[in-house]
């Protein structure tokens, strides 16, 4: 999730890609060592417990971030307040 959130943070981007990216650190978590047989598998864990957005395509599997974070709430709540002050001024 940290290549995720540095790399990716707010495109789509095919799950593939991401997991080639994954492993070419030299220091990478294997698949087989993980409690997920395919990276399929994995990405659908990933949405089902809301830290991507995931889509299926004839070309495969998409994933999105989703940023959880305190700070990244607090950015979306201060710009929520802009957007409301604009609308009352108009």
């Amino acid at each position: 999730m940290q290549l995720m959130s540095h790399s990716y943070r707010s495109t789509r981007v095919l799950a593939n890609t991401v997991y080639c990216d994954f492993i070419s650190n030299r220091h990478h978590t294997h698949m087989n060592s993980t409690i997920w047989v395919t990276l399929s598998n994995f990405v659908q864990y990933l949405g089902r417990t809301n830290q991507c957005k995931i889509d299926k395509t004839p070309k495969g599997w998409y994933i999105q971030f989703i940023d959880n974070s305190p700070e990244a709430k607090l950015r979306e709540e201060a710009r929520k307040t802009l957007e409301r002050a604009e609308l009352s001024e108009e």
